[in-house]
């Protein structure tokens, strides 16, 4: 059973390694921003700060997250991948441990929010520029299993935080502490398993025409591109109402008066469905097409949103609606890597979804302080998960404009 291109070790056991690499890398992602939520009512208590002055920090690290992956995208042509997802692995180690010993929101914002997601940002891409390449019959699923992690993350991440958290000779330091050598361990095993494939590599008995990672549009091309700014910009309104759900989601169940174990199951709940949607939506949209798949799951997203406030009161409701809305968040970061692949080739696809991700950052950066902002003034969530739905729809509008303009190119 050997494959072309390789032998019967890259044909079998790499692909499957890479998988894995990526999938260790997006938990240690995932922990590092899709549980922050847990962290807010502690830190509120001792410090007294804002829920906008905890969003920011929320916000600034996943911009600064986003954009460390434009900078990994750009150097996965001159360094290897395994060399950019080791030292993101010690960088978002060292400054996750080093937030423990917050005294400021300066402090807070340079380790938490600066040096641990710019090492998470080096480390999110080249496991999603690899994992293509082992799997071009399963572009769009193998997209899906590097990045289930992020969801991964928070459904290990929240009930240990909490639990923590809620243990009077621990705290939230040591949450910190614990987590953050955890997360530069994931990452160092994961830097050993970054293998790319041969040149023309096609796995045994699958009937395709050899990969050719030079076909397609170049990076200066795609960007000349209106479509691809259109794809930036409903990435953006996507990501704009998840990440504002993902910041609040614990706080808005407190808010309720859930107790505070239920408020951070919600959070592993959204863990879960975010997490198994990207492979399993991903495996949907290699058999239904793209555009069937962002219509599944942009639509009901809009309903989730704007309904989320009024049934967060009842435990099974809120529940349930948290695992919608981590599964439809979830399968964004599968539908827009094989976008980006769709419309414009493989030729520049680090450097290409590299800039697309920093629509995230975007995102993170005004979604989140939009909630909390919000929210202060209003005194209530709802109105904030109101803008939010209508941020969503206007990405739904946008996704059905670029599907019908068509692709760029014939991979």
């Amino acid at each position: 059973m050997k494959s072309q291109g390789g032998g019967l070790v890259s044909g079998l056991v790499l692909p499957h390694l890479v998988l894995l690499g990526g999938l260790l890398s997006s938990t240690a992602n995932g922990a590092l921003l899709y549980a922050w939520s847990v962290f807010v009512k502690p830190l509120q208590a001792e410090f007294g700060w804002s829920r906008a002055d905890l969003a920011f920090a929320f916000s600034l690290g996943v911009f600064v997250l986003s954009f460390a992956s434009l900078i990994s995208g750009r150097l996965m042509g001159r360094l290897s991948p395994r060399l950019l997802v080791a030292l993101g692995a010690l960088l978002m180690g060292a400054g996750f441990a080093a937030a423990g010993f917050t005294s400021s929101r300066g402090w807070l914002y340079l380790f938490y929010s600066g040096v641990a997601c710019f090492g998470g940002g080096l480390m999110y891409i080249p496991p999603i520029a690899l994992a293509p390449r082992w799997w071009p019959h399963r572009r769009v699923m193998a997209t899906g299993v590097v990045v289930m992690g992020l969801g991964l993350g928070s459904f290990l991440m929240a009930p240990l935080a909490t639990w923590m958290i809620e243990n009077p000779s621990l705290g939230w330091r040591y949450v910190f502490w614990v987590v953050g050598s955890l997360m530069g361990l994931f990452g160092l095993i994961s830097s050993a398993l970054m293998v790319s494939p041969p040149v023309g590599y096609v796995p045994s008995g699958v009937k395709l025409p050899p990969v050719d990672p030079s076909r397609g549009l170049s990076h200066g091309e795609t960007v000349r591109r209106p479509l691809f700014w259109a794809l930036y910009l409903a990435f953006f309104c996507g990501a704009f109402g998840g990440l504002m759900c993902l910041s609040f989601i614990a706080a808005v169940g407190r808010e309720a008066g859930l107790p505070p174990m239920v408020a951070a199951m919600a959070v592993s709940v959204y863990g879960v469905s975010n997490a198994l949607s990207r492979p399993l939506v991903g495996m949907l949209a290699d058999r239904i097409g793209l555009k069937r798949a962002f219509l599944s799951t942009f639509g009901p997203q809009v309903l989730c949103m704007a309904s989320f406030p009024h049934l967060a009161s009842s435990a099974p409701l809120f529940l349930l609606i948290s695992l919608l809305l981590g599964w439809n968040f979830g399968s964004m970061f599968s539908l827009f890597p094989g976008s980006t692949a769709y419309f414009f080739g493989l030729r520049a696809q680090a450097a290409n979804y590299g800039l697309l991700f920093t629509a995230f950052g975007v995102a993170g950066l005004f979604g989140p302080y939009f909630g909390g902002r919000t929210a202060d003034l209003m005194g209530s969530y709802s109105y904030s998960f109101y803008g939010a739905s209508l941020v969503v729809l206007l990405g739904l509008v946008l996704l059905t404009f670029i599907f019908w303009r068509g692709r760029e190119v014939t991979n």
